[in-house]
């Protein structure tokens, strides 16, 4: 009786430790991801396919990033008017329109309608990041990595081949429809959430965002992340273009090299949630992940072989898992009742930084093609240093049972 009673106490293996909320968050960011992954390496040279100048390509993803800021600005208070289940629904519901839609433009001015359903499908990341913090426990790190990495980079091996593939059989359309359904699945996976938020925004007069500034060494690290997602997105914004262009690669191999990129990714992220060191001190595990990117973006410059690019596309790997460790890190060093802020406000800033560099980075190329390579190495090698060298903030709890506060 006692094995059979412990059998049926035990977890579904669908959700791999986590529990049934996080786990369904880890389903539906695999749709999220997958969607990316069908269109991100596309999207420039789609844009420039339509007709617009390699300077109006870095416009309009720049343009992205400033209707996402617009967007995500307001986010813990749309998480408090309508819940996070309802408010992740309709976020990624709108982006499965937008993104859909850019397969049916007939022009670059067609596409507007697709920047405002992706910027408006990003509010679901800080929501997210809210939810996985307030069902995660002590596991944070461990939940965000698994989570925003691991899963998520599953999808990125896989739907670039199938990327590229639509492409091969119906044109640079057809990824776009595809990402469009990925994001729809997406839905399905929110929608069997707690209709309960599990951690409501902070109403207190000293809350919202200006309660973040009272976190000692929170403005430093949220600093911090905006100049490290500028300079990855330097990098990698026109880098699909770049190696069309510049190194001849043919449009149909490019989503497929980016699987390599997944590969990385979940090589990062398995030895962060295996090395107890990491784990206990994620912005390290940043500065590496960090650095690893940076190696690839020297490579780029030099490599014209196709296993060289592989190589660098395996290490570029390092910037997709920086960012959910980088969300780790300002949970592990903020009030339970900010969190929704912070989060929100991270994915404000590196958000705005990954795609207002595309904005230079169309500038610098047109100067010279290696200029965004080159620059983002500039920026990003003293970034590693200090992201290396800071201590990161951590919590304790103040006597009395007052809650947690942030301490340097």
């Amino acid at each position: 009786m006692a094995i059979t009673a412990s059998k049926r106490t035990r977890a579904p293996r669908w959700q791999f430790g986590l529990g049934r909320e996080n786990a369904l968050i880890f389903w539906a960011m695999i749709a999220v991801e997958a969607s990316f992954g069908c269109f991100f390496s596309l999207w420039p040279l789609w844009i420039e396919e339509l007709g617009a100048p390699v300077t109006t390509v870095g416009l309009l993803l720049g343009l992205g990033g400033i209707l996402r800021l617009f967007v995500l600005l307001p986010s813990a208070w749309i998480a408090r008017r309508y819940g996070l289940k309802w408010s992740l629904m309709i976020a990624r519901g709108v982006a499965a329109v937008g993104i859909a839609s850019a397969a049916f433009a007939q022009g670059w001015t067609w596409l507007f309608p697709a920047l405002l359903g992706m910027a408006i499908g990003d509010l679901a990341f800080p929501l997210v990041s809210t939810f996985i913090s307030a069902n995660a426990g002590a596991n944070r790190v461990r939940a965000f990595a698994i989570i925003l990495t691991t899963g998520p980079s599953v999808s990125l091996m896989v739907t670039p081949l199938l990327s590229g593939l639509l492409v091969d059989l119906w044109g640079l359309r057809a990824p776009f429809v595809a990402a469009g359904i990925f994001s729809a699945i997406s839905v399905y996976f929110f929608s069997k959430l707690s209709p309960v938020a599990p951690e409501a925004p902070d109403r207190e007069p000293h809350g919202g965002y200006g309660g973040l500034l009272r976190c000692p060494g929170l403005p430093l690290l949220l600093i911090l992340q905006f100049l490290t997602f500028f300079a990855l997105g330097m990098g990698t914004s026109l880098l699909s273009i770049f190696l069309h262009e510049q190194k001849g690669f043919d449009e149909a191999l490019i989503p497929p090299l980016t699987a390599a990129t997944a590969v990385g990714s979940i090589i990062c992220s398995t030895i962060v949630t295996r090395s107890r060191r990491l784990t206990a001190a994620p912005l390290k595990a940043v500065a590496g992940a960090t650095g690893l990117a940076a190696c690839a973006y020297l490579l780029f410059l030099s490599a014209n072989a196709l296993p060289l690019v592989l190589v660098a596309m395996t290490l570029r790997g390092g910037f997709f898992t920086a960012w959910p460790l980088f969300s780790a890190v300002l949970g592990e060093a903020t009030p339970a009742r900010l969190r929704p802020h912070v989060f929100a406000l991270g994915e404000i800033l590196a958000g705005t930084g990954f795609v207002v560099a595309p904005v230079f980075a169309g500038m610098l190329y047109d100067i010279r093609p290696e200029l965004p390579l080159m620059t983002a190495v500039a920026l990003l090698v003293p970034l590693v240093v200090v992201l290396a060298l800071v201590r990161q903030p951590q919590l304790v709890t103040a006597p009395l049972g007052d809650e947690a506060v942030s301490v340097g």
